[in-house]
């Protein structure tokens, strides 16, 4: 139990705190002398024979002190073995040439990071409305949560976008890295095929 004698001396100690609170934080420490019991500030230690008080122990609150400087860097976060699920990717597309008569281009979407199931697949015409699945247009594509959508930009002398999944070569389906795109030309000279597209994780 706190006897009367420290009982006082936590109200001088509190005073004391007052006294020196305008110095420097940490620069004034209180000390007790070993024998005589007496306090006394110092700065910037105690004397040999004396013992620091901890002003917590009193109840004394000192002002906050200043930010720490920033901790070290961590170690780089793990690769993504896949997208994650709900993460979406976005791209441009380019198909054409210099066609004789009726020539073939060909291109592919190749995702940055592989799905871990394939997307549905929707291409969208120039102008058509954007069909559920698929969010945006030309200009700001996007793609709900397991689609593919292909918006289709400037066309010129070129029939219909065509897709297939590049491993086992099935139209109208991607494989979980991407898809291929093709289109052919309606007559000879120049063609283009042009968009961009979204893929979401499922």
């Amino acid at each position: 139990m706190m006897t009367v004698r420290w009982v006082v001396l936590a109200a001088a100690l509190a005073m004391l705190v007052a006294a020196v609170a305008p110095r420097e934080a940490g620069a004034a420490v209180f000390c007790r002398n070993n024998k005589k019991g007496t306090v006394f500030v110092r700065d910037p230690a105690c004397k040999s024979k004396e013992t620091r008080l901890n002003l917590a122990d009193f109840g004394a609150v000192g002002p906050p002190g200043a930010p720490g400087a920033p901790g070290v860097p961590g170690p780089p976060g793990p690769f993504p073995d896949v997208l994650p699920s709900g993460e979406q990717l976005t791209g441009v597309f380019a198909l054409g040439g210099g066609a004789s008569g009726s020539d073939l281009g060909i291109t592919q979407i190749s995702f940055a990071y592989p799905l871990a199931s394939a997307p549905t697949v929707q291409v969208i015409g120039a102008g058509a409305p954007t069909p559920a699945g698929c969010t945006g247009d030309v200009n700001s594509p996007g793609a709900a949560a397991g689609n593919l959508c292909i918006f289709t930009g400037l066309v010129q002398n070129s029939g219909s976008l065509g897709t297939y999944e590049p491993v086992g070569g099935i139209n109208g389906i991607a494989s979980t890295f991407g898809i291929v795109l093709y289109v052919s030309s309606t007559s000879g000279g120049i063609f283009d095929y042009n968009g961009t597209w979204a893929v979401r994780a499922p």
